[in-house]
């Protein structure tokens, strides 16, 4: 996972007037050794000219550049460092997640501290930045209505630029009645792992294009339910169907490469549906 972090982030971390908690999460996002901080040469003279403490911030500097950093030519034609900013953005990867203090620069999907709320995206992008590869829990008590529910849902597919297909391992096929994977039907290829049944109209009613169906005997192999895509994995304790205002759920998510590959090697115990 990559990390873009716009300059209010350093003033603020080096401001003496910014909440001990804001500080903290800025800290243990720039410590989290499982990112990548992404900078350039002109990234960092830009926001240099902004700061008042030369030191502290160069100390800084040295940590991401030794530590964390991932470096990355800069744009000769930029001016600004708004113009800078938006370069790196455009040379990073699949998974990143750009991230302001207060200051919302013209980039998709950015995360803003001093708005990060549970469980609106601004929490769950720094939690994800400072925590990973832990996982990040969330339970029905977070939520105030079922529209709040979808709404992360829909956040959480759409976090990668791209995804190449999402995995689905879940028993539930006579019916999927919720609207949880909406977002992604249709328009992302969804590969969906489930117990050997009679039919599978539940699953093809819902899904009716880009899907691939397979089926295991083994009920161990699905008792867990869990969505895998671009090393993301969200394991709920509830059918899908139960998420929602008035039941009892949680759900765990995590950004875990080497997780996301041991749960997809259970992909060997299942057979293709002919659809």
């Amino acid at each position: 996972m990559e990390i873009l972090l716009y300059e209010d982030v350093f003033e603020k971390l080096l401001a003496i007037s910014t909440e001990k908690t804001d500080k903290k999460i800025i800290a243990d996002i720039l410590r989290n050794e499982n990112s990548y901080i992404l900078y350039s040469k002109k990234y960092f003279d830009f926001i240099q000219a902004k700061i008042e403490d030369d030191d502290l911030f160069l100390q800084i500097c040295k940590g991401i550049i030794d530590d964390n950093g991932k470096k990355i030519e800069s744009n000769p034609s930029a001016t600004s460092f708004d113009e800078e900013y938006a370069h790196l953005y455009a040379k990073s990867g699949n998974v990143v997640l750009p991230i302001a203090y207060n200051v919302n620069p013209e980039t998709p999907k950015i995360a803003i501290i001093s708005q990060r709320q549970k469980p609106n995206y601004h929490w769950f992008a720094t939690q994800l930045a400072a925590l990973h590869h832990n996982p990040i829990s969330l339970n029905c008590f977070d939520f105030e209505n079922d529209t709040q529910i979808q709404a992360f849902f829909e956040t959480f597919f759409s976090i990668p630029k791209q995804i190449a297909y999402i995995n689905i391992f879940d028993r539930e096929t006579t019916e999927i009645s919720h609207n949880r994977f909406d977002t992604i039907k249709n328009r992302i290829k969804v590969h969906y792992y489930t117990l050997q049944q009679r039919d599978y109209l539940g699953i093809t009613d819902y899904f009716t294009q880009k899907l691939l169906l397979f089926k295991t005997r083994k009920k161990e192999l699905t008792h867990g339910r869990r969505i895998i895509f671009e090393n993301f994995v969200l394991i709920s304790d509830n059918a899908f169907n139960n998420l929602n205002i008035g039941e009892d759920w949680n759900i765990y998510i995590e950004y875990n490469p080497p997780h996301a590959r041991n749960w997809l090697s259970l992909k060997s115990h299942y057979q293709r549906v002919s659809l």
